[in-house]
């Protein structure tokens, strides 16, 4: 039996050195630490993600049409969008469209709020800066006193 001279090579997430399996060959990167195959896998799996864009919402929507049997499944649908006539398009469309249409729907209203609370938390920080917290308490004063002092020359 041959004796195979193995070569250490350094691990491309922790910077260590170590022998590879002989199964892998040149194909390992990482050492068999678990720590770095977690962050090995992670990496891959935004690689194939950020080339992928579009399969994780498809694979979504086809099991989801698959699971009703052609049918969209009955989902509550977010103001303003609730006044739109959702049975009737059912009626005249697709399914997956539906169900893409209703989905699509959902997402704008959540975008929508987050919007409407990130301008809020702005606003509310523009007026704590235009209106000091000082100026509040002085302007909250019993009418003819001064901040601190009483109409009676005290």
């Amino acid at each position: 039996m041959p004796i195979i001279l193995r070569k250490k090579i350094c691990c491309r997430v922790c910077g260590r050195w170590f022998f590879p399996d002989l199964r892998a060959g040149k194909r390992q990167h990482t050492c068999p630490n678990e720590t770095c195959q977690k962050e090995r896998r992670r990496r891959n799996q935004e690689d194939w993600r950020a080339q992928n864009p579009g399969y994780a919402s498809a694979w979504r929507l086809d099991r989801r049409a698959a699971k009703s049997g052609g049918k969209p499944p009955v989902r509550r649908i977010p103001a303003p969008f609730d006044r739109l006539p959702w049975e009737r398009a059912k009626d005249e469309r697709d399914a997956q469209v539906i169900d893409f249409m209703e989905l699509f729907a959902v997402v704008v209203a959540r975008l929508a709020k987050d919007q409407l609370a990130s301008h809020q938390r702005e606003i509310a920080k523009e007026k704590a800066a235009v209106v000091p917290e000082s100026a509040k308490d002085e302007m909250a004063a019993v009418p003819g006193e001064v901040a601190g002092c009483q109409a009676d020359g005290d």
